[in-house]
């Protein structure tokens, strides 16, 4: 019966503005953003995390989120976003951070991962350094998805091979990549066009970003092909307003521009929107039609309708043929040249020497926490814990825990908890 009691506390448990403060006549500091803290007590506490997104109502079953399941270490924060959200902050150990990245697979060579941990190392420091202002107001230091690194918490370390990449994230602890005594941001992607490039478009090239082979000749994505109908290319770039409407009946390319004709219009535009166009909107419009499962790629489907903007296009009939080469910006290491190479027998140092040029392999300290925006925008959160923990409110108030809990969002943090 006590154990029921406790279970309907944590039930009715309400975090939030439920009660305001009465007003006042002199102007008031605002009141700290609703959030519910997971603290660990125990360098092995464990958090199992299940997330899901609200369903939107629109015809892009593509833009819907998958679920969110991972696991994480280090403290948890979930926050209450002004539109009723759930934000949700992982702040670990700079170490535990890179041992959950998922860049690469870690059944690669181990001299390849340990290059790629340096470079990821490095990006994230730099990274952490140029966003130092903003990230008090943000909450977090860095992302989890490829606009930042891609992050996955303690799922990795704990599964496939996990091990190994723990090993390149220990064999390499704090060594980073400089130039003129400065961390560099170290760029890297899937598979180069043939060479790498010294710059992003419309940047000015760096010394330490050298245009070099990507070793990468054989990589799935190195060559590929991808079909679009001219009704389909219509429809989206019509959605995207880059065609103003009716039929195309053709498509030619000069340069980096491919040329639309049809319907007593002609519109030009870079190789680069039409790539955008096509992957941001092939598969909302058409979900069963692209990315192509068919599409010429050495092993499997494409990752996208067109995995980059190195493309000829050619036509026959009403099918318009994109023909490309390459899957990233192409900027810094190509992780697939990386693996290629270390499996040839070039050391990580090698490897890094050869992409990055003239930059040196320094060894720095490593900060002592990082803060990583796991996810945002849930509307729901199912947390299983697995060692001591310690849950308070923005307030400070220690609350009851559970082994599981829930928190939905809203108007203010609910949780529901109960013990296994």
């Amino acid at each position: 019966m006590r154990r029921l009691a406790a279970v309907l506390l944590c039930v009715v448990c309400v975090l939030g503005i439920a009660v305001r403060a009465p007003r006042v006549a002199r102007a008031a500091t605002p009141p700290p953003t609703p959030r519910l803290i997971l603290t660990p007590l125990s360098p092995t506490t464990l958090f199992t995390f299940e997330g899901l997104y609200p369903q939107k109502k629109n015809v892009c079953d593509f833009k819907q989120l998958k679920p969110l399941r991972a696991k994480y270490r280090g403290r948890i924060e979930l926050v209450l976003r002004p539109d009723g959200s759930i934000g949700v902050i992982n702040g670990l150990s700079f170490s535990n951070y890179l041992r959950g990245l998922a860049e690469v697979p870690p059944s690669w060579p181990l001299e390849a991962l340990k290059a790629q941990v340096i470079a990821a190392r490095s990006y994230a420091l730099q990274s952490l350094r140029a966003t130092q202002a903003s990230a008090a107001s943000r909450g977090y230091d860095i992302c989890s998805t490829d606009q930042c690194q891609v992050y996955r918490g303690a799922s990795i370390e704990l599964g496939a091979f996990g091990e190994r990449w723990v090993q390149a994230v220990e064999n390499t602890r704090g060594r980073v990549l400089t130039y003129n005594g400065h961390v560099l941001p170290a760029y890297y992607f899937s598979t180069s066009t043939g060479t790498t490039r010294s710059s992003f478009p419309g940047g000015t090239p760096q010394p330490w970003l050298p245009s070099v082979s990507g070793n990468d000749s054989q990589a799935p994505l190195a060559h590929w092909t991808a079909t679009v109908t001219l009704g389909d290319l219509a429809r989206i770039l019509q959605a995207n307003g880059d065609w103003p409407g009716g039929a195309i009946t053709s498509v030619t390319q000069s340069g980096d521009h491919v040329t639309m004709t049809g319907s007593g219009h002609s519109v030009s535009k870079l190789r680069s929107t039409v790539e955008n166009d096509l992957n941001n909107d092939g598969p909302c419009f058409f979900p069963k039609k692209y990315p192509s499962q068919t599409g010429s790629a050495k092993k499997g489907p494409l990752p996208q309708t067109v995995p980059s903007s190195t493309y000829t296009v050619s036509q026959k009939g009403s099918t318009v043929i994109f023909t490309g080469r390459g899957w990233g910006h192409g900027v810094g290491m190509s992780q697939y040249g990386a693996n290629y190479m270390a499996a040839a027998g070039s050391s990580g140092t090698q490897i890094l020497k050869h992409f990055y040029g003239p930059a040196q392999i320094t060894t720095v300290r490593e900060p002592g926490e990082i803060r990583v925006l796991a996810a945002d925008g849930l509307n729901l959160a199912r947390i299983q814990i697995d060692g001591p923990v310690k849950v308070t409110t923005e307030t400070g108030s220690v609350l009851a825990t559970g082994n599981v809990f829930q928190v939905t969002g809203g108007k203010a943090l609910r949780r529901a908890c109960r013990s296994s």
